[in-house]
């Protein structure tokens, strides 16, 4: 069993001095239990192969369509920086949180929906992947699509 002030039947508050309380001669705190049951050098086996679930692995190839796609997006995404930092910002926004709205986006940015709307369309037009990747409420553009 391990001990502690979780199972302790002394209340520790009613004491005012530590040192004639008894948790001064507490044997948990003479003995603290092991942090673990096993020995931390035995926690680490360079001989032991490394496995993976069967549902992560990937085909090299696709791992490498993979890693393209992602830097493709990251050169875009950086190329909407450097043309409009304005737009980049609500982007971003957008993309970090999908179910945002734009009347949430607008007062975070002190603009109108109008404006966020401006730069959802802009964003786009540098980088028109990003119309797959933005959430866009239909509502506010009558049921059909913003770009």
């Amino acid at each position: 069993m391990i001990y502690g002030c979780h199972n302790c039947e002394h209340d520790g508050k009613k004491f005012h001095d530590y040192s004639s309380s008894p948790c001064a001669s507490c044997r948990a705190v003479s003995t603290p239990p092991p942090l673990a049951a096993i020995p931390i050098q035995d926690l680490k086996r360079e001989d032991e192969p490394y496995t993976v679930h069967p549902a992560y692995l990937v085909d090299e190839e696709v791992q490498h369509k993979m890693l393209g796609a992602l830097s493709r997006c990251v050169l875009e995404l950086v190329k909407i920086k450097e043309k409009s930092p304005e737009t980049f910002k609500f982007a971003i926004m957008k993309l970090m949180n999908p179910s945002c709205s734009y009347t949430e986006i607008a007062r975070k940015f002190k603009c109108r929906k109008q404006n966020v709307l401006y730069h959802m369309k802009k964003a786009v037009s540098i980088c028109e992947y990003l119309k797959y990747a933005l959430l866009i409420d239909k509502r506010y553009n009558s049921g059909t699509s913003a770009f």
